[in-house]
């Protein structure tokens, strides 16, 4: 017995001691993200503080501020009919880019208009509809960008573990709403711990086995290209995700709305059958109802080719960087100075 407490003793002075050290370092820190604002769209509190880093060796570590409606933005959100809502996941997020480089800020800098970052990480289409719909009843912006990625349409099923607000049901092609269960009080209380956030977020182990998930989701640090779609047919689900979402964004009848679509493989990444019917429906659609879409990967891959360089923030994390943020931004402010479209008649 002598012995078990010494050992467990030791065992509570080590834990104690890293948690000490960790402290002193910029581990990623609680989130806290939660439906603060609307019940479907989750965000971080409002003037939130926290602190985000990859890897092992705490690399590329960011320091970062929510604004009033828990958004990572350095602007804070109010009713403007002339501002742009930016609407995606982590590449609007971009919590790994200090806040000069980021895409908002970029956008904001070519066109002279207020942009609202409306991003949030392991988000699909079906919430970047949500998000729009907000975006138009709280603040009345009448111009929307969207960025699109490969994995956008498979993440607005139920149960990809992607979702937000709303998905379709795979087995009934229903529409439903959607809330992630709130952490128990023990979670929310290991996540102030900077040990435990040093073992999830940064060596991505995983918890469960000790003491439940404690994964604060949405907060992946590399874009969710890993979602792959079931052995089994489900283009009747992309179809019914895609209908949706035109179903919802019914908005941009009466407003500005460009869809951009970036290209994970441009970065080596491989594109399966399902993610290309998901960009093949968006595409079609989007030209049926007059919505401008912007393709960017012959400009980001031309890039890429004739520089050699890469566009990504590092080899662990896929994610824009600086020179492709330079890229984006001028290309979306391009097409926001070009005409719309009428849309095409059936």
């Amino acid at each position: 017995m002598r012995q078990l407490l010494k050992f467990c003793f030791g065992l509570a002075a080590a834990a104690l001691c890293l948690e000490l050290v960790l402290r002193l370092l910029p581990v990623s820190t609680s989130t806290l993200s939660g439906y603060h604002f609307d019940p479907r769209l989750l965000s971080y509190p409002a003037h939130h503080r926290f602190v985000i880093s990859t890897g092992w060796d705490l690399e590329n570590a960011q320091h970062h501020l929510t604004n009033n409606f828990g958004f990572v933005s350095d602007i804070d959100f109010v009713p403007d009919p002339q501002a742009i809502a930016l609407v995606g996941d982590s590449f609007v997020e971009a919590s790994m880019l200090p806040a000069d480089e980021r895409l908002d800020r970029r956008m904001h800098e070519l066109t002279q208009r207020s942009v609202y970052a409306l991003g949030a990480p392991g988000s699909g289409l079906l919430d970047y509809a949500e998000r729009m719909r907000f975006a138009a009843d709280r603040f009345g912006i009448k111009t929307f960008v969207v960025i699109l990625e490969e994995g956008d349409v498979l993440q607005s099923f139920c149960g990809s573990g992607q979702v937000h607000g709303r998905c379709v049901d795979p087995d009934s092609l229903q529409s439903l709403d959607y809330q992630q269960a709130p952490a128990s009080r023990l979670k929310q209380l290991l996540r102030h711990s900077a040990l435990m956030q040093y073992l999830v977020s940064q060596l991505k182990l995983d918890p469960i086995a000790w003491v439940g998930d404690l994964r604060q989701s949405p907060r992946p640090l590399t874009p969710a290209t890993a979602t792959t779609a079931p052995a089994v047919d489900r283009s009747n689900v992309v179809d019914a995700v895609v209908q949706e979402f035109f179903v919802k964004t019914s908005l941009c009848k009466n407003a500005r709305c460009i869809l951009v679509f970036e290209d994970r493989t441009i970065a080596g990444f491989k594109r399966n059958a399902m993610q290309q019917l998901g960009r093949d429906r968006l595409l079609g659609l989007a030209q049926m109802h007059g919505i401008q879409v912007l393709d960017l990967g012959p400009e980001l891959r031309d890039f890429t080719t004739q520089t050699g360089l890469s566009l990504a923030v590092s080899p662990r994390d896929r994610h824009w960087n600086r020179a492709a943020v330079e890229k984006v931004a001028s290309a979306v402010a391009r097409e926001l100075n070009s005409p719309q479209k009428p849309p095409v008649q059936e």
